[in-house]
């Protein structure tokens, strides 16, 4: 999948976006927080501050990913990736850079076309290709990050979170490593806005 390339349909309406990093210039940033917005209204699990914790980690120069899918012309998909910090007695044993995943997005029109899963997968490749992560998390639906390889893991927890919610907060190792460090995930205060 090439990661770097124009704007331009890639197969048609049914075929899979360009995907691709958000604009350097800024000029994407407009249409990743209608977008955004657009994609999360209603849902019950959101709060409505999606576009706002994007915005945030931006200017806190805190994306370490920021890859759009981009059909036509129009950013239809996005997702995000900062790093976390792990803490507590065996937050060594995952020693290396961890990253979480999220915002992901897709403009309501074109979700259920693969888009979502296909920015997943470019983004999980950057972070073990080119940025070295050791692994990387993420707060959402169980069914849906598992075909991804992600899974609630014992020991690893993510601050704050109600122990109701715990198999909504997954982790995937990218490193090989098999094992996961008992150690309590900090998301950047950008996740706060």
């Amino acid at each position: 999948m090439n990661t770097h390339a124009p704007d331009q349909n890639a197969g048609g309406p049914q075929g899979l976006p360009v995907i691709r990093p958000e604009a350097a210039d800024g000029g994407d940033a407009g249409e990743i927080r209608s977008m955004t917005a657009a994609a999360f209204d209603g849902i019950e699990q959101s709060d409505g501050h999606e576009p706002a914790i994007i915005d945030a980690l931006r200017d806190a120069d805190a994306l370490t990913l920021s890859l759009v899918a981009v059909r036509s012309g129009w950013v239809i998909g996005h997702i995000a990736a900062s790093p976390v910090t792990l803490s507590g007695d065996d937050a060594a044993e995952g020693a290396g850079r961890w990253f979480g995943l999220g915002p992901l997005s897709v403009s309501p029109a074109h979700q259920g076309e693969g888009i979502g899963a296909a920015l997943m997968r470019a983004a999980l490749e950057l972070l073990d290709t080119e940025h070295g992560a050791a692994g990387a998390v993420l707060l959402g639906d169980p069914t849906y990050y598992d075909r991804f390889g992600f899974e609630a893991r014992d020991g690893l927890t993510m601050e704050g979170l109600p122990d109701d919610h715990a198999a909504y907060f997954q982790a995937l190792r990218l490193d090989g490593e098999s094992s996961y460090p008992r150690a309590v995930v900090t998301y950047h205060p950008a996740f706060g806005a």
